[in-house]
């Protein structure tokens, strides 16, 4: 399966307990099939004091979320949308909008 998520795309959450919300992919995992988002999905880990700079303590972070789960935001329609794949004139595979109005390449 081609992955249709790459870094740095503006995604919108479809499931999960953060439903609704928006954020920008910071890392994926293609063998996975698991995304950070940032700022979704926030966690409680307990650390452990490395230093005396590194207090330790509660820490919130970004925890994975299925691919499955996220939707491109299509930069020109601003819609969350599918994302096919086209071949353009001179060879270039390209991500575009599937959104009936808009049609438009994501890349």
């Amino acid at each position: 399966m081609s992955n249709k998520l790459k870094l740095n795309d503006n995604v919108f959450i479809v499931a999960g307990k953060d439903i609704g919300k928006k954020g920008k992919i910071m890392s994926i995992n293609i063998s996975s099939n698991r995304a950070v988002v940032g700022g979704v999905n926030m966690i409680k880990r307990h650390q452990a004091p490395r230093s005396e700079s590194d207090p330790g303590g509660i820490i919130e972070k970004e925890a994975a979320i299925n691919c499955s789960n996220l939707k491109v935001i299509c930069p020109s329609c601003e819609q969350p949308t599918k994302v096919g794949f086209k071949r353009l004139a001179d060879g270039k595979k390209v991500r575009f909008c599937k959104k009936v109005k808009c049609n438009e390449a994501i890349d």
